[in-house]
């Protein structure tokens, strides 16, 4: 018995407590993230919370044209990852962003490269698009701004 709670305790601090609970636990527990104040790794369930809740969060995808085919998030702009890393994201450096691709990796670099080039609020999709779909995440049904 005593092996069998030590592996159990043992997997809660490999895997996170968050995966250890059922997804639809995780997924309704999902609050709009605080307002970023540079840059801010989110799970999906908090980009959708974040999505749902502002109509001003700009969604950068930073995948290359190939994989765009595979699919995006609605209302998304390509901007693959060489050309963000290479500077020509041409919005105001106080326009919120939420920066996409497959895993996470090339996401992560581009976010922390713009908030380094001065963006206020550079969101970074964790685990990527990937992410999203696995976790049968819904997409945001976003209201225009105007």
């Amino acid at each position: 018995m005593k092996k069998l709670v030590l592996s159990g305790v043992a997997l809660l601090l490999f895997f996170g407590v968050e995966g250890a609970l059922p997804f639809s636990a995780t997924a309704q527990s999902a609050k709009v993230p605080a307002k970023a104040h540079g840059f801010l790794t989110i799970t999906p369930q908090e980009a959708n919370a974040l999505l749902e809740a502002r109509s001003d969060v700009v969604i950068i995808d930073v995948r290359s044209r190939v994989e765009l085919k595979e699919g995006a998030l609605p209302d998304s702009i390509l901007v693959p990852f060489f050309d963000a890393m290479g500077g020509k994201i041409f919005l105001p450096k106080d326009t919120p962003l939420l920066i996409v691709c497959a895993v996470g990796g090339r996401s992560m670099a581009v976010g922390r490269y713009l908030a380094m080039q001065g963006f206020q609020e550079v969101y970074n999709l964790k685990g990527g698009l990937d992410a999203w779909l696995e976790q049968r995440v819904p997409f945001p049904s976003r209201k225009k701004a105007g």
